[in-house]
């Protein structure tokens, strides 16, 4: 990852990317009839799925689309 992106990724709004993310989480997660107040199959809860995709970008930068704005 080149300086330019690394500077990017650092300066994001990761508070509120974190919120926006998890509210298209809930929507998602109503289609299967999930809640933020049940738990997921893998007994994980909405926040800690989105956590870990943004654990996820950090660890792996190549995989950020940049085509696709989320804040």
């Amino acid at each position: 990852m080149d300086k330019e992106s690394l500077d990017q990724l650092r300066n994001q709004d990761w508070d509120a990317t974190f919120v926006r993310v998890l509210g298209t989480a809930r929507i998602m997660a109503t289609r299967y009839g999930w809640n933020e107040n049940t738990s997921l199959p893998s007994g994980q809860m909405l926040e800690d799925l989105v956590i870990d995709a943004i654990n996820e970008l950090w660890e792996s930068p190549d995989k950020i689309r940049h085509d696709i704005k989320i804040t």
